[in-house]
Order: C-alpha cells, then sequence, then structure tokens
C-alpha cells in the first residue's frame, strides 16, 4: 500500500531553508537539493517500515550527495515528514517535533 506523504509546516520550512541556501551557493543546486528530497521521501513510501527508526517511533532517510535527513512517522494511511534535517545539527532540535 502506498501511502500519502504530508508534510508538516517545520518540514517544509526546512525544506524551503535548505533550499535557499543552496540556490544561493550555486544556482540548481536547490533544485537537484528537492530532487534529493523528493527521492528520499519515494523510498519513505515504498518502503516505510524497513528505514531505522532514530527516536521512539521516527525514522530517518539520509539524502544522498547532501547532509541532511528526511525524518518521518508512519501512519496508518500517511507518511508524517516531520523535519528535515542538517547533519551538524544539535538532534534533540529534530526529536522534540511531534
Amino acid at each position: 500500500m502506498t501511502r500519502q506523504v504530508i508534510v508538516r509546516p517545520e518540514a517544509a520550512g526546512d525544506i524551503e531553508d535548505a533550499y535557499s541556501w543552496y540556490e544561493r551557493a550555486r544556482t540548481g543546486l536547490g533544485d537537484e537539493f528537492l530532487a534529493a528530497v523528493r527521492a528520499g521521501l519515494d523510498l519513505a513510501t515504498e518502503h516505510p517500515e524497513q528505514l531505522p527508526v532514530v527516536h521512539r517511533h521516527t525514522r530517518r532517510v539520509l539524502l544522498r550527495r547532501f547532509p541532511y535527513s528526511l525524518l518521518y512517522r508512519v501512519e496508518p494511511s500517511a507518511i508524517l515528514l516531520v523535519a528535515v534535517f542538517h547533519a551538524k545539527r544539535d538532534p534533540r532540535v529534530g526529536r522534540a517535533r511531534k
């Protein structure tokens, strides 16, 4: 069963911030970041239970080429994206999101 992806507002903000940063660094790099996010979400929807649990019911997908993780929860009919998390960030920030 393919689940719908629900992006929490905080996660959407994370994506927008990272996109803007990468676009300022090099035109087009932000679009490459978005493609990596889409690929990570595809993986999470195809194999939601196979990716590692990092805190309670929150699972993680590592993005290719970018130092980010997608933190999500598996709901009965959806994948809930709670954070797009930079590897150098304090992990307590991602855990605090509900």
